[in-house]
């Protein structure tokens, strides 16, 4: 087994790894990350990094890179297209929920996660790449699939016919 695949099953523990200043790095199959694996064409191969840092404050923060590219489906035309993934995002940690103050929830440049949530780096990896979903089409340019891509005006209800 090797130690980036040991890194993404075990329990990540975040305090442990912002004193350990070094950044941790791998490859991932998008079969290893359950709902991504839902919701992909074929599986592939993602690279991630995780960067150790602290805030001004002092408190322990985690920067997740993901690179690669997913093939997806388009919700408009249903046509397979190749997303480009290329996330980075920040999580800071607090010990407990109480601790996280309001405003910061709201914060949109980076999450603020509670330390005694059990969690694998592969769930986090999952959780923001999951974040990052495109929620519409995909395409540029494309059209609906149908009777309008043969030149029949597109009618909805004329099954009820």
């Amino acid at each position: 087994m090797s130690e980036a695949f040991d890194r993404l099953t075990a329990p990540f523990d975040p305090v442990a790894f912002v004193r350990g200043n070094l950044p941790w790095e791998g490859i991932v199959s998008t079969s290893a990350l359950p709902r991504v694996a839902e919701a992909v064409v074929t599986a592939s191969d993602l690279s991630w990094q995780v960067f150790p840092e602290r805030t001004k404050e002092g408190r322990a923060a985690s920067r997740f890179v993901v690179t690669g590219t997913l093939s997806l489906i388009c919700p408009r035309c249903l046509e397979v297209v190749a997303w480009p993934v290329a996330l980075e995002r920040l999580v800071v940690w607090y010990r407990t929920a109480a601790a996280v103050p309001d405003e910061e929830l709201e914060e949109a440049d980076w999450d603020a996660r509670v330390l005694d949530e059990s969690v694998t780096l592969a769930e986090l990896l999952e959780e923001e790449l999951l974040l990052a979903w495109p929620q519409g089409p995909l395409h540029e340019t494309c059209s609906l699939p149908g009777p309008a891509e043969a030149g029949a005006p597109f009618l909805p209800f004329s099954f009820l016919r």
